[in-house]
């Protein structure tokens, strides 16, 4: 609740997994909640976590079909809602799937980046412009890359004063701007190791491009038995 600032909860699908916690989620063309899980722990357990579609009370759907996840991260759609972009992290790569928006389902998923481990870091949240090129933040790499998720090239690389880049998402009236967040660190020793000034804050600049317009989550209640 917005004016009391009180929260309910609405789902917990995994609280049999008290070292799990939620992560990246955006909504669809159709405002259904697609959001992931990860394993919060150390070191990490791979295949411990999800990919989930969410639209309302008893309405939360298991995503199989991405398969065994660990660091649930960016997630996004092209233009026309018929391509879904899925990132888990360790696996450093960008898994394409061919998209239902009538039913949420994915299909003949493929890897469309492989994101080499000379740019350092590990692949984060993503955005997507309107020429279908995929944005990806790099986290502990500093920097954004552009792909052609259709050739697997690198388009362009953007350096960001700071190691921990976390997401980035296409704003402004024309949504001709790319915010680029970042962290501080989690613990302590990333803290210390991240020291830089700039750690934790958000930048934009002009990239030269449009991006997709983003979705609103459609609250959807349970069908009465009535």
């Amino acid at each position: 609740n917005i004016k009391t600032g009180d929260f309910t909860k609405v789902v917990d699908p995994e609280k049999h997994k008290p070292s799990n916690r939620f992560n990246d989620g955006k909504a669809d063309p159709r405002g259904r909640f697609v959001c992931g899980s990860m394993y919060a722990a150390k070191p990490k357990k791979v295949g411990a976590a999800n990919l989930y579609t969410f639209e309302g009370p008893e309405t939360l759907t298991l995503r199989a079909e991405v398969g065994d996840v660990t660091t649930s991260n960016g997630l996004g759609w092209n233009a026309e809602g018929t391509l879904f972009y899925y990132i888990d992290s360790p696996t450093m790569t960008v898994r394409q799937f061919e998209y239902d928006v009538e039913t949420g389902k994915l299909a003949n998923g493929r890897d469309a980046i492989v994101i080499p481990k000379e740019l350092g870091g590990a692949p984060d949240g993503l955005a997507i412009d309107t020429e279908g090129n995929l944005w990806v933040a790099l986290f502990r790499g500093g920097k954004v890359t552009k792909w052609d998720p259709h050739t697997s090239e690198l388009l362009a690389i953007i350096d960001v004063p700071c190691a921990q880049v976390t997401s980035c998402c296409f704003g402004g009236k024309n949504l001709d701007k790319l915010y680029i967040t970042t962290a501080k660190g989690s613990s302590p020793e990333e803290v210390q190791a991240n020291h830089n000034k700039s750690a934790g804050a958000v930048f934009v600049c002009v990239p030269g491009v449009t991006g997709v317009p983003q979705y609103e989550f459609a609250w959807r209640q349970p069908k009465s038995n009535l």
